[in-house]
């Protein structure tokens, strides 16, 4: 009976793995996870009652590019990004460069490994749209 368990509790965790890898067909499952909030009023699925996390989970840390900490440059990047029921942002946009190429890189660069706590409706993971996140670049932190 007990290498049942183990066997189940195996299998579950190897289904939760793949289901979040796999995005499509997670969107297969659960087709109300990327509504957007006006689809959701049409719907009649609740509105997000937690948006995504703004400080990442994994400790992942924006670098600070070398040449800019050199020239004694600060920056601001405002990105504006979706996150996935995974808390895993994508595509990703500058909405608001620093005006120095390096520090726009960085910025994306942060995102791409930064996980982060996915927006809930009704205590479910959700994907969400558009959401701001702000990283600064500043001497001395």
């Amino acid at each position: 009976m007990a290498e049942l368990y183990h066997l189940l509790q195996m299998f579950f965790s190897a289904l939760l793995f793949l289901l979040s890898c796999l995005g499509s067909l997670g969107q297969f499952l659960y087709p109300w996870a990327n509504k957007t909030e006006q689809e959701a009023k049409r719907t009649n699925i609740g509105a997000i009652t937690h948006a995504a996390g703004s400080h990442p989970l994994n400790g992942v840390q924006p670098q600070y590019p070398v040449d800019m900490l050199g020239n004694h440059k600060e920056g601001r990047v405002i990105l504006s990004c979706d996150v996935e029921v995974t808390g895993k942002p994508v595509d990703c946009q500058i909405t608001q460069s620093s005006g120095y190429k390096a520090f726009d890189m960085a910025a994306l660069r942060y995102m791409m490994y930064a996980l982060f706590d996915p927006a809930m409706r009704d205590g479910i993971p959700v994907k969400e749209y558009k959401h701001r996140y702000v990283v600064d670049f500043k001497l001395g932190q």
